[in-house]
Parts: C-alpha cells; structure tokens; sequence
C-alpha cells in the first residue's frame, strides 16, 4: 500500500500570538484520529465531512477553515488572481481580456490547415493580415475560411473553447 504525502505543517514561523496558537493548532491535528478530525470538521465547518475523506484532506481543509476562522476570507478579487496565476495566465487581471492582436507583436505568423489548405496569418500593427488584405479579428478571417461563426482565437488555437465545440 503506497504511504500518503506527508504535508509539512508549521514550517513558518509566525510573529504574533495569535499566529503562535493558531500554528499550535494547526500541529495538533497531525495526532488527531480520524474520528477526531471529523468531529472537528463538524465543529468548525457544520457539516458532515465527506464520508471516505482521508486524512490529508480532511487536515488540510480543517487547517484552511482554521486559518479563515482567524484571519478572514481572501477578497474575491484576490481570489479570482491567484486562481489565474495558478493557471499559468501570469501577471495580467483576470477580468481583463487583451484583443488577440495584442496579445502578439507584429510579425507574428498564424499557420492553420483547414481541409487541406494551409493559411497564414500575419500579425500587423493594425490587426492581421491574409490573402493580402488587411482584417480586422482573427473572428472574421475564421468565419471566411470555414463559413461558420468560429471563434477566430479558438480556431488558430490560441485559445481553448469553453464548450469543446468548434475543434478540429
């Protein structure tokens, strides 16, 4: 039988009181029994812990809840940032989107094979170019290659569909 992951708690040390109990806490529920870690999701979150929950996520939720009781909620927005950076979407605000044009310098080439007919984009200050024309989303350019609404980012795949729908 493989050992569960030991997680390492309290390897921080806090500078306050409250966050020396806290941490004391916290260290006791590595003793506790599994029936004691329930009886402590009870208390602390009202309802019945899940009922084959092992004991790092009941210990690791429990540890969560604790330090919520203590110090508060994240704020939304702070929440919904650390959310996309664990995503890999770096330093940009979730709640802002960048055209597609901006997201690529100039120069940039989009390359799609759509039935059997490879096509290429380029990316201009202005917006992109194909066939010689100047256009003004990747949107429109995918809807005149396909003839059907497309999302242009999702059709060069530059961005994943939400629905599934749409890809090749």
């Amino acid at each position: 039988m493989a050992r569960q992951k030991q997680h390492g708690l309290g390897k921080a040390a806090p500078d306050t009181e409250v966050g020396r109990q806290l941490l004391l806490q916290i260290r006791m529920l590595q003793d506790m029994s599994i029936a004691e870690l329930k009886s402590q999701w009870m208390e602390l979150i009202g309802s019945d812990p899940p009922r084959h929950a092992k004991r790092s996520f009941l210990t690791q939720t429990i540890a969560w809840e604790q330090q919520v009781k203590t110090f508060g909620k994240l704020k939304p927005a702070i929440h919904r940032q650390l959310v996309q950076t664990g995503r890999g979407a770096g330093e940009e605000k979730p709640e802002v989107s960048q055209p597609a044009s901006s997201a690529f310098r100039p120069g940039v080439r989009l390359i799609r094979v759509w039935k059997g007919v490879t096509h290429h984009v380029l990316v201009t200050e202005d917006g992109f170019l194909w066939q010689d024309r100047n256009w003004r989303s990747l949107s429109v350019i995918a809807r005149e290659i396909t003839g059907t609404p497309w999302s242009g980012p999702v059709f060069f795949g530059l961005k994943k569909s939400k629905t599934g729908i749409g890809r090749v």
